[in-house]
């Protein structure tokens, strides 16, 4: 990790790494939310000012992110997650995915709110 977080592209490259534990993770909750276990989190982040950085910094962000998955969970925080296809978003949300599924049926089926971290509608 330090060895990454030092070959950074810039100075707006890093990663944070958040403990979470106490009544966050204490019990189960019956909400959407399913990144509620007690451990470490960690968001590899990079931003740039001119396009022809882009690149740079996005090959730094997967290169690091392949590195340190054999070390994760898989499970991520909703809210940190960009376009990054089916597969996180359902990591996002664990166990409770298929349920909102099911949920997102029958209140949404044609699915007019998809442009955030969608949840597709069950078939």
């Amino acid at each position: 990790m330090i060895e990454n977080a030092s070959n950074a592209p810039h100075e707006a490259s890093g990663i944070t790494v958040m403990y979470w534990h106490g009544p966050w993770c204490a019990k189960p909750h019956d909400n959407a939310f399913g990144f509620r276990r007690t451990g470490f989190e960690y968001w590899i982040h990079s931003y740039w000012r001119k396009a022809d950085e882009r690149q740079k910094s996005w090959d730094w962000v997967e290169q690091f992110y392949r590195l340190m998955a054999p070390l994760s969970t898989g499970a991520v925080y909703v809210n940190d997650l960009e376009n990054e296809g089916e597969d996180r978003v359902r990591a996002a949300y664990g166990d409770k995915y298929d349920r909102l599924s099911k949920i997102k049926r029958e209140f949404d089926p044609d699915n007019f709110f998809r442009v955030n971290q969608n949840i597709a509608p069950a078939i």
